[in-house]
């Protein structure tokens, strides 16, 4: 009589992250400016204006503008620049964890908190300035990118990250200034660039572009961080063969396929171990009745492997580049053809290595 039962088997994975120590250091410090004009006398004044008359004049609206350079007059009314447009400047520049922040929260020199399958987000944020006043700023955008790309880079799936739109503001700064904000999403698979990685003689450099209503513009780059690694990947928490009659082992038809996800920024391997056989409601199946392949195969295949209490290193090279950020380890096994029924359980032991 053939005996059919169900064999569940778990594991345990275990991620790590790995962070590059710093090796650029430095912070930005904000620099507030402010420019104050004083007016010069006309050849119209004459001896006979008093205190009384300036004040006089003040108080039927006088313009406090008149007697200064035409090329920083300033309109009253919507602070533009009546001639020689002025072109606008980044005054100062930072990477925060907040918004508006204006502190450099990354002194060590090292961005080191990836999140593990998921984004973090970073703010550029700053003061930016027009002589023609605030209302003549139209636009500030920022490119975040690794040196080795460049800053003609487009925005790309590692190294290039755009915010075409940072938000603006004009609370808590001197006249002329406004405030400004950009939220830059860096994903997990961000390429790191610290030491000891493929791409350890590169940084990341933030560019700030910050356009006036006449298309004047100002380019300023800063930042000049590294990104550190990050080794995760996501390991599925259970492998199922179904249900195996006594004596049948696994084929390409019916083995088992787990599916390793990159997690973080660092190729990565794996390693597997059993320390002891699976448990049965009745008797047990030994660990050389399990192997593993990364290819289609069944148990009797030459390239199955079988697994037992020694790690081994499974070569998967699960990669941060898109398209080869999934690998497949295929398991089969084979039931004894006697002395085993129902339902039978264990563990494998899986673990992350750098590939």
């Amino acid at each position: 009589m053939i005996f059919v039962m169900s064999v569940i088997f778990t594991h345990q994975a275990f991620a790590l992250e790995i962070y590059g120590e710093a090796s650029h250091e430095g912070s930005v410090a904000e620099d507030m400016v402010s420019v104050n004009t004083d007016a010069e006398d006309t050849a119209e004044d004459t001896a006979e204006d008093t205190a009384e008359d300036t004040a006089e004049d003040t108080a039927e609206g006088t313009s406090l503008l008149e007697g200064l350079p035409e090329e920083v007059q300033v309109d009253e009314e919507d602070g533009s620049s009546l001639e020689n447009n002025a072109v606008p400047e980044v005054v100062s520049r930072f990477i925060s964890n907040d918004e508006y922040a204006f502190r450099d929260d990354y002194q060590s020199g090292t961005i080191n908190d990836l999140v593990a399958g998921s984004v973090r987000t970073l703010h550029v944020n700053g003061v930016v300035r027009d002589e023609d006043g605030v209302s003549d700023i139209a636009q500030v955008s920022v490119k975040v990118y690794r040196s080795g790309v460049g800053e003609d880079c487009q925005l790309g799936d590692q190294d290039c990250y755009i915010v075409d739109e940072c938000d603006l503001s004009v609370e808590n700064v001197l006249p002329l200034q406004s405030r400004y904000n950009c939220p830059v999403d860096l994903p997990y698979f961000s390429t790191g660039t610290q030491p000891g990685s493929e791409h350890s003689r590169e940084n990341w450099v933030a560019l700030i572009t910050v356009t006036d209503t006449q298309g004047e513009q100002a380019l300023d780059s800063f930042l000049e961080k590294d990104i550190g690694s990050l080794l995760s990947v996501d390991v599925p928490q259970s492998i199922n063969f179904g249900e195996l009659s006594l004596g049948a082992s696994s084929e390409a038809e019916n083995n088992f396929e787990q599916t390793i996800t990159q997690m973080g920024n660092v190729s990565a391997d794996v390693e597997i171990s059993i320390a002891e056989g699976l448990v049965c409601e009745i008797g047990s199946i030994p660990p050389e009745n399990i192997k593993w392949s990364l290819e289609d195969v069944g148990f009797e295949s030459q390239e199955a492997y079988e697994i037992n209490e020694d790690p081994q290193r499974v070569p998967l090279g699960v990669e941060n580049e898109e398209g080869l950020r999934e690998k497949k380890i295929f398991w089969t096994i084979e039931i004894p053809p006697s002395g085993v029924r129902g339902k039978c359980t264990g563990s494998i032991v899986i673990s992350t290595l750098p590939g």
